[in-house]
């Protein structure tokens, strides 16, 4: 799988360990789709944990064999980080349920984690709450693993 501009994976861990001189602990795509009680967002990139730091950033795309027939715009940057200790819960939840956090007509804070019935027949959405009162919110890849790396390893408050 490429991230960006036809570079493997390995070569973007590379740099990502030059850049933050520390090892990857964790790493998937995801989709970031907002913050509580603010504009949704739809926004691709690498989520990824690098010593006691959360990290989401999109990454430019490299060239596309149909890019001819679309009008190329320009890149621009997104990053968010936060500790993982800043991590208060972490739960799946439905993605209807996300974008009513996302548009403040539901409190994240009164969120309920989906069922197996549900995880069996549809996508779930990962909210993150964090310190000091807010959520975001993504469709992840690879979900449970996510899951299970942000509780053993967040705040347990």
């Amino acid at each position: 799988m490429c991230y960006s501009g036809g570079k493997d994976s390995t070569y973007t861990l590379y740099i990502l360990k030059a850049e933050y001189n520390a090892r990857v602990r964790f790493k998937t795509y995801a989709i970031l789709l907002g913050k509580s009680s603010d504009i949704p967002l739809n926004i691709a990139g690498l989520f990824y944990v690098v010593d006691h730091q959360v990290i989401f950033e999109n990454l430019e795309r490299g060239p596309s064999m149909f890019q001819f027939l679309t009008r190329k715009e320009k890149f621009q940057k997104y990053k968010i980080h936060f500790a993982v200790e800043d991590v208060l819960d972490v739960k799946e939840i439905s993605k209807a349920t996300s974008h009513r956090c996302i548009d403040g007509s539901m409190k994240h804070s009164e969120t309920k984690a989906v069922g197996s019935y549900y995880r069996f027949f549809f996508k779930s959405i990962c909210q993150i709450r964090l310190r000091p009162d807010y959520s975001l919110f993504f469709d992840v890849l690879d979900l449970k693993s996510l899951i299970s790396f942000l509780k053993k390893h967040g705040s347990n408050e």
